[in-house]
């Protein structure tokens, strides 16, 4: 479409590109005259492409939808006055040529008078810019790279901020070290190992170390689980084979990927004696993702490769621990992180993708069928406006306007991306005040690099906030996409908490706590099973944190019976004051939270709704003034 009607310039008035100046000042034909012949074709010309665009849409039936904002990568934007001033270098000199040879003046001199007009133009707004009376973008709340960017605060009295103490220490967990060399490794699971009710850890650094919950804290098993070959980097924590016991999904870099089945094992807390399974063909694995894909009561695996010589795979489960890989199409890519959801409500999971450095091994993805589960699948990403071509870290589906559709927040460097669902496809959010992560303490010009993003009703007020994972680079060589800034290094989470109507506020500063690190991996549970939402992080090349929410006041608590079962289900709980949707399992960057939801109700009567993609809909009231209660999600 673009270039049928881009070869139509040179013959639409009125520039015609060259061709009227040229004929008027060579052949001798006024000009006024050969802008007239040429209106009547021209206009022929845009009435049958746009025929034809109409006609083959209604065919193929292809939606229409609004066109996306454009990123600004680059270049601050200071408003409205920026766009008149750039238009204005241009349509002044073009409309003074036009008016010159009107009245007769040869093309030479007109062009002259144009240049010297452009150049006057140019550096009085260049004057307007930089003077006095300039439009600074950070007043109107831009900053470099970004449109616009509304910073939001907590209410001053401070009431309804979370609490949170550093139990890393006290639950036997400050000896650990990520000694991984792999820039993005330090993944964390979440999930109950050894079969007795309490979460368990599954934490990577370089080799695999397990922590077992319990209700004085964690004990550490008595030795880390290493690899035959490379490094773990990620892990994840599902029941593959329906024998009622997790398993690890264990991602390697350098070696083969491992499944460590669970089982007898479990109990005695020797993963030694445990029998595993080899996924062979990856180098560069960091994600590895239980859900049933193929629609067969089977969970499959979805792989992630950050290598862009391997496609990302589905490893098909085809009978009892026996895996087939299928290429997924167009994956040759750089991929970090996925979420796994039915987001066209047609029964069948879809897999959204995002990939790193996207402007050059390609952007994010999203997966679907058209119709049935043996259908090819296919990447719609750029028909819904999600192809993000950035640094896709990590990535967090919920509601997070309120208008009941799952929007995106998907991490990157820098800054961070909300897409909000609009029926069509997805629409960027610039005012959200959770898209660029300031630093607590750092100066102008310094942001956060983020990986791993989770969704929690972290206060128990009933509404969505957000948990983000940041980190720099440790020195290495990393392209800034925002000019005039430049990453923070050792860095601190950021927690979001939602304000309503698809406004956040980051509140960490105001939580007290000092811990700096290269954070990557991050995983949301009720470790401590006392009704709220417990964090764990994960740094690169260091050591980790846990933090207990002390949060107070009546929940309802989702556990799904499986997180690979489970995997795509979307869960919504809704009362008098309390809205809350997202997916019920979530996979954050090189990580899996546990599979449980945690939602405020503030006493009062709450309705909860569970889609189950191939299954009928799960609903349960929960009454009021009941307290902490935990409701159980069957899986079939």
């Amino acid at each position: 479409v673009e270039a049928v009607a881009a070869t139509a310039s040179n013959s639409t008035p009125p520039i015609l590109g060259t061709v009227a100046f040229v004929m008027a000042d060579i052949v001798g034909v006024p000009y006024l005259e050969i802008v007239t012949m040429a209106l009547i074709p021209a206009a022929l010309w845009y009435l049958g492409t746009m025929a034809f665009i109409v006609a083959h849409a209604m065919r193929n039936r292809e939606r229409i939808r609004r066109p996306r904002i454009a990123e600004a990568a680059s270049e601050p934007t200071g408003g409205w006055w920026l766009y008149t001033r750039s238009a204005l270098i241009a349509v002044i000199p073009v409309s003074l040529i036009l008016v010159l040879v009107l009245q007769g003046f040869t093309l030479r001199m007109s062009t002259v008078a144009a240049l010297v007009t452009m150049v006057i133009v140019a550096l009085a707004m260049g004057a307007a810019a930089c003077g006095g009376d300039a439009i600074d973008p950070r007043a109107v709340g831009a900053e470099p790279g970004r449109t616009v960017e509304t910073l939001y605060d907590w209410p001053s009295s401070g009431e309804g901020l979370p609490e949170f103490t550093d139990v890393t220490e006290e639950w036997g967990l400050g000896e650990f070290e990520n000694n991984s060399d792999f820039l993005a490794a330090g993944g964390v699971a979440i999930g109950d190992l050894d079969g007795d009710g309490w979460p368990d850890l599954a934490v990577a650094g370089r080799d695999l170390f397990l922590f077992y919950g319990s209700s004085e804290g964690m004990t550490p098993a008595a030795a880390p689980i290493a690899v035959a070959e490379g490094q773990v980097a990620a892990v994840g924590i599902a029941d593959l084979d329906g024998d009622a016991a997790n398993d690890l999904l264990v991602s390697v870099i350098g070696g083969d990927d491992l499944i460590i089945w669970g089982g007898a094992w479990s109990a005695s807390r020797d993963p030694s004696l445990a029998p595993r399974t080899t996924l062979p063909g990856g180098t560069q694995t960091v994600a590895l993702i239980a859900a049933d894909l193929s629609g067969d009561e089977r969970p499959d695996l979805l792989r992630l490769s950050h290598d862009p010589a391997e496609p990302d795979i589905i490893w098909e489960q085809t009978a009892a621990r026996r895996f087939v890989a299928k290429p997924l199409p167009q994956s040759f890519r750089r991929s970090f992180a996925a979420e796994i959801t039915d987001l066209d409500q047609d029964g069948l999971l879809d897999i959204w993708v995002t990939r790193d450095v996207g402007w050059i091994t390609g952007a994010d993805s999203i997966y679907t069928r058209r119709g049935e589960r043996d259908d090819p699948w296919i990447d719609v990403a750029s028909d819904l406006g999600a192809a993000l071509a950035i640094d896709g870290m990590g990535i967090a589906l919920a509601d997070l306007d309120g208008d009941g559709d799952i929007d995106a927040y998907v991490t990157d460097i820098g800054e961070n991306d909300i897409l909000l669902a609009d029926g069509d496809g997805y629409t960027p959010a610039i005012e959200s005040g959770a898209g660029r992560i300031r630093p607590p303490g750092g100066r102008r010009g310094t942001v956060s690099s983020s990986w791993a993003v989770g969704t929690a009703d972290i206060n128990l007020d009933g509404i969505s906030d957000l948990v983000v994972a940041n980190g720099g680079f440790g020195g290495a060589d990393i392209v800034n996409k925002i000019s005039g800034t430049e990453f923070v290094d050792l860095d601190t989470p950021a927690m979001f908490l939602g304000l309503g109507e698809g406004r956040f506020a980051d509140v960490w500063p105001q939580l007290g706590h000092q811990w700096k690190a290269r954070i990557r991996g991050m995983a949301l549970g009720d470790l401590d099973l006392d009704g709220d939402t417990d964090l764990v992080f994960v740094g690169s090349a260091g050591g980790m944190r846990v933090y207990r929410n002390e949060a107070m006041g009546p929940s309802v608590t989702l556990v799904a019976t499986d997180a690979a079962c489970a995997a795509g289900f979307i869960a919504t709980v809704t009362g008098p004051t309390t809205y809350y949707r997202s997916v019920l399992v979530q996979h954050p960057f090189l990580s899996a939270s546990q599979p449980s939801l945690t939602v405020g109700t503030l006493g009062f009567t709450v309705e909860i709704g569970v889609i189950r993609p191939g299954l009928s809909p799960f609903s349960r009231e929960v009454p009021a003034g009941v307290g902490r209660v935990t409701v159980e999600i069957p899986c079939r």
